[in-house]
């Protein structure tokens, strides 16, 4: 099983305290029955794939966005990265700026 599915499943629980729709409370992730976790990570790869095919494709074509992101962050050649380096970092602060811009701001 994926780590997603499991994080998906602990943020469900945070956000409904742990209880389920009967107000009883939750079982861990692991307690579930093997359907019921694949059916998790299914959701997410559905919730992915819906993120990339339309988020995340429109970001990547609004190039003042792209732009504008990329001026925030000290990566490239300057900073001393390797070309491979500088991609990666800024394809992954990027996706984090799409996905949860307050994690930038810690």
């Amino acid at each position: 099983m994926t780590d997603r599915a499991k994080a998906a499943y602990a943020a469900y629980g945070e956000s409904v305290h742990w209880k389920n729709f009967r107000g009883e409370p939750m079982p861990q992730f692991s307690e579930l029955p093997e359907a019921i976790q694949c059916a998790w990570d299914s959701a997410c790869e559905g919730a992915l794939q819906h993120w990339l095919e339309n988020e995340f494709r429109d970001a990547c074509n609004d190039h003042e966005k792209v732009w504008r992101h990329a001026a925030v962050f000290n990566v490239g050649l300057a900073s001393g990265d390797t070309p491979v380096a500088s991609l990666s970092k800024a394809i992954a602060s990027f996706v984090v700026a799409l996905i949860a811009p307050a994690v930038l701001k810690s």
